[in-house]
């Protein structure tokens, strides 16, 4: 009976926390600059984030479902027409919202998202 009370107490705690813990973890230092105001910081945390999970999608190691729930999260914590991002930076999180739908026609497109992150950084190559 002790082991059945366990269980429900884990199934419950879940219920409670609406994000996955590895998406939260990795939102920390992000959450931190927002809440100091440091906007440019902040949308250039959100650059590497996304290149992080632009490699992961295409070496596999994570499927864009999974990818997505990032960009989620941070539409979740964040009203985009009220905190003051660049607007590269805004594009980059609606994009990246939509990579549920990577590989598909009208789903995300790693290769504008990379170009948004470089841009954001400041480390595009201006040859291109």
């Amino acid at each position: 009976m002790f082991s059945y009370f366990r269980v429900f107490f884990k199934a419950f705690g879940r219920m409670l926390r609406r994000w996955p813990r590895h998406v939260e973890k990795k939102m920390v230092p992000l959450i931190e600059l927002m809440k100091q105001k440091e906007y440019k910081k902040a949308g250039k945390e959100i650059a590497y984030i996304s290149l992080d999970l632009c490699a992961q999608l295409e070496s596999k190691k994570l499927k864009p479902k999974e990818a997505d729930v990032y960009f989620t999260y941070l539409l979740d914590i964040m009203d985009l027409s009220v905190v003051p991002l660049q607007k590269e930076v805004k594009t980059l999180i609606l994009e990246g919202n939509v990579l549920r739908d990577y590989g598909k026609k009208f789903g995300a497109d790693i290769n504008r998202m990379r170009e948004l992150a470089n841009d954001i950084i400041g480390t595009h190559d201006e040859k291109k």
